[in-house]
């Protein structure tokens, strides 16, 4: 607005120049009078262009604020909205997965149960255990979406202690072997020393056993998976390597979201909630960490891993 002011002074500074040297040149010299009046005549007409000039970027200006502060309010109503939905759904979400937790456990103790003593047909117990299977499965969704929930409503609270994450990931590795050897797959676990870091056992589990979970479902049979427990500068890491279906860039950038669209089969049919990277996420930066992913390309594996401060 400055500027465009300036513009204008500057333009009537000049017509009054070019008017009194043209009255100047025309006039004689003894016509002081009417020099004068040409004067005056030419301040006045200046002052009336400057007043219009003004009073028109004034209604502009008020204008524009007044445009400003109905698109705020706007805004500020589109948030409200934005955030009473999302309450909305929070609550619902917490309330539709305990009430289908419970349900589901029960499900899961009878068919155990059933199971464990009684004396059924091969038929039956092939039921048995797919009914215990995708009640596990369920449960787990809604074990991830209730984490999910408790994370970003800040809700959840660590309670950390310094322990050796090389001792807890080779206990991981371990309780994956049985489910890794279905597959013919061969779980390779190297550790090191300087490995000591704050973090709470159960969430750290968590995130090393979706890990781990998602490179046995994606890798082949009998292929090799990498496991590694790193010490950097500040940072101790922890890496997954597979010889799964790979990833692009474009992908990459889509792997820790909530039930990210993305053309991946797991190699046994193994069932995937859709949320198990984005878990890791959530709970690897709630204690100050961060994740990461790397691969060659599609059909070349990938690489899987989070860190944490020393």
């Amino acid at each position: 607005m400055k500027s465009r002011i300036a513009g204008y002074l500057l333009i009537i500074a000049l017509i009054g120049v070019v008017i009194i040297d043209l009255s100047a040149y025309l006039l004689p010299a003894n016509h002081s009078m009417v020099w004068i009046v040409i004067e005056t005549v030419v301040d006045f007409g200046a002052i009336v262009l400057l007043f219009l000039v003004l009073s028109r970027e004034i209604r502009a200006r008020r204008g524009a604020e007044e445009l400003l502060a109905e698109k705020n309010m706007e805004l500020r109503a589109a948030f409200e909205e934005l955030a009473q939905a999302s309450a909305l759904k929070s609550n619902l979400i917490g309330i539709v997965s305990h009430d289908l937790k419970n349900p589901l456990q029960a499900v899961m103790g009878y068919s155990q149960l059933l199971l464990l003593e009684s004396a059924t047909d091969e038929n039956s117990q092939e039921m048995l255990g797919s009914i215990l299977a995708r009640s596990q499965d369920m449960l787990s969704i809604i074990s991830d979406l209730l984490d999910t929930e408790a994370v970003e409503s800040g809700s959840l609270a660590l309670v950390k202690e310094r322990v050796s994450l090389t001792k807890i990931v080779g206990q991981i590795v371990e309780s994956f072997e049985v489910e890794a050897r279905k597959k013919g797959q061969n779980l390779v676990f190297v550790g090191c020393d300087t490995d000591f870091v704050e973090i709470n056992i159960l969430r750290f589990s968590q995130i090393a056993n979706n890990l781990l979970s998602n490179a046995i479902k994606y890798s082949p049979l009998n292929a090799p998976i990498f496991v590694s427990v790193k010490s950097q500068t500040g940072w101790v890491r922890l890496e997954v390597k597979d010889a799964g279906p790979g990833f692009t860039e474009d992908e990459k950038a889509r792997l820790f979201q909530k039930f990210p669209r993305l053309n991946k089969k797991t190699t046994a049919n193994e069932s995937s909630t859709g949320l198990g990277l984005s878990v890791v996420k959530l709970m690897t930066e709630l204690h100050g960490g961060k994740v990461f992913a790397e691969s060659p390309g599609i059909g070349y594996g990938s690489t899987f891993g989070v860190e944490f401060p020393k």
